[in-house]
Parts: structure tokens; sequence; C-alpha cells
């Protein structure tokens, strides 16, 4: 049970990890809402959005499967958009 108590502690440290990381994205996906604001862009960029997930996908070397790892990042996307749109 050592081992398992273990493997649990090492994963609620990644997951504190993901959360910073994730805030941190955060922060800096409002700060691009209010560029594109200032120069009346357009805060959707389905282009981009499928640029970052084709890279990542390039770059994952599993085991986490790319399709799941689509669907990650499409719910990160969908989340900063909407904080984006509250910085209006």
């Amino acid at each position: 049970m050592d081992k398992l108590k273990e493997l649990r502690n090492q994963i609620d440290g990644i997951d504190k990890q993901m959360l910073n990381l994730l805030n941190d994205r955060v922060k800096i996906a409002i700060e691009i809402a209010e560029v594109k604001k200032e120069n009346n862009l357009d805060f959707y960029d389905p282009e981009r959005e499928e640029q970052i997930i084709e890279t990542l996908q390039e770059l994952n070397s599993g085991p986490f499967p790319n399709v799941a790892l689509r669907a990650v990042f499409k719910q990160i996307f969908s989340a900063s958009l909407s904080l984006e749109q509250l910085a209006k």
C-alpha cells in the first residue's frame, strides 16, 4: 500500500502543476484578448486552435492518445475563449 500512496502523491503533485499551468495559460489568454480588442480582431481563431492541436499531436510520444489530447485542449480553448470574451 505504500507504493499506492506514493503513486497517488505523485499524481497529486502533477495535478497541482497542471492547475498552475492552466491558470498561467488563462492569464496570457486574457492578455491576448486585450490585444485583440485594441486591434479589433476576432476573439475566436479556429485555424490557430487547429495549428496548436496538430503541433501537440506531433510532439506527443504517448501513452496519452491523440484523440484524448484533442478533446482536452478543445475544452481548454473553450474555457479560455469564455474568459477572453468576459475581458471585452
